[in-house]
């Protein structure tokens, strides 16, 4: 049991929760990230090329084939 709640633990919580860390801090590379809260997504509410990118995947991912 031990192996496989390792393995979840590995490469799919951690990844999770950093995740929704990053989200809400202004983390850039070789810095470490100030929590900004919901501020990023606040930003993207008011982005078009987001809302476009939005558009495009609900597209391509309802299209028939």
């Amino acid at each position: 049991m031990m192996p496989a709640a390792a393995f979840l633990i590995l490469f799919l919580a951690y990844p999770l929760f950093l995740g929704v860390w990053l989200s809400v801090t202004d983390a850039r590379i070789g810095q470490p990230g100030v929590f900004v809260g919901a501020e990023n997504y606040e930003w993207l509410w008011d982005d078009t090329v987001f809302w476009l990118s939005v558009f495009n995947t609900l597209l391509y991912t309802g299209s028939p084939a």
